[in-house]
């Protein structure tokens, strides 16, 4: 698969550019070309800063999302340069080995707990307990060790990940320098989705699903977003109108 970048946004070009921290989260709007982008991220990482003796994470919210993963790196690296065992939890990419995890499996953080990574890739990494992402900080040890991780807003701006992380990416940075970068997605983001589908999820959606699934940001319980955008109100305009699932469109 050859990948024209005058196809990437502007958004995704910036984030491969300047996802160089400890920590690097993409997040934002489903189909908005966020994992798509942390994926491309990632294959630079592993071509350029780890060693063949060094090992490596994939992680997923389940394992349909983890074997969702590795076929979009099959897709982009070549079919005949990845090896993947289920039965071993063992993926090798160009050479590089990686232990797969499930956050699904209760005991996934036993499985990384003594080993020494030089990176993690993270998809959906919202859904994870923290027991999991304590484990992941605290074996990426080696000089240069990344993590790489993708996030979907939700209905509860309480979630681990965005309190703790995406909120406090300039308190931490002031404290720790270049520990972490978060990078923010749109629908808009993703220049592979046709004018008129995007027209149309725009016309289809009002309120917190609007708020989730076209502009990327978290919304309350009570269908208030976070950020301003809409808030659920009956006087919105034709663009905002019927309420639509678009659950099974995550990227």
């Amino acid at each position: 698969m050859t990948i024209k970048f005058s196809t990437l946004s502007e958004k995704s070009k910036y984030a491969l550019t300047h996802s160089n921290s400890r920590i690097n989260i993409l997040h934002g709007a489903l189909r908005s070309s966020k994992n798509f982008t942390m994926i491309l991220r990632w294959i630079c990482f592993i071509t350029t800063e780890v060693k063949p003796d060094e090992t490596l994470c994939l992680c997923g919210a389940s394992m349909f999302l983890v074997e969702s993963l590795i076929k979009e790196i099959k897709e982009i690296v070549g079919y005949d340069n990845v090896e993947y065992s289920r039965a071993k939890s063992e993926l090798i990419v160009l050479g590089k080995k990686h232990v797969v995890i499930s956050s699904k499996d209760e005991n996934a953080h036993y499985k990384i707990m003594k080993v020494t990574l030089k990176g993690a890739i993270c998809e959906d990494v919202d859904q994870y307990p923290k027991a999991l992402i304590d484990t992941f900080l605290v074996r990426l040890r080696p000089k240069g060790a990344k993590t790489f991780w993708s996030v979907t807003p939700d209905d509860n701006p309480s979630n681990y990940i965005k309190v703790n992380f995406i909120d406090k990416v300039d308190e931490i940075n002031d404290e720790f320098e270049r520990t972490i970068v978060a990078h923010h997605f749109t629908i808009d983001d993703n220049l592979s989705l046709s004018t008129e589908y995007v027209k149309h999820l725009k016309a289809s959606l009002s309120g917190d699903d609007y708020i989730r699934y076209i502009e990327g940001k978290w919304v309350t319980e009570d269908k208030r977003g976070i950020d301003g955008g809409l808030n659920g109100k009956k006087n919105c305009t034709f663009e905002q109108k019927s309420q639509t699932c678009l659950d099974s469109l995550r990227l």
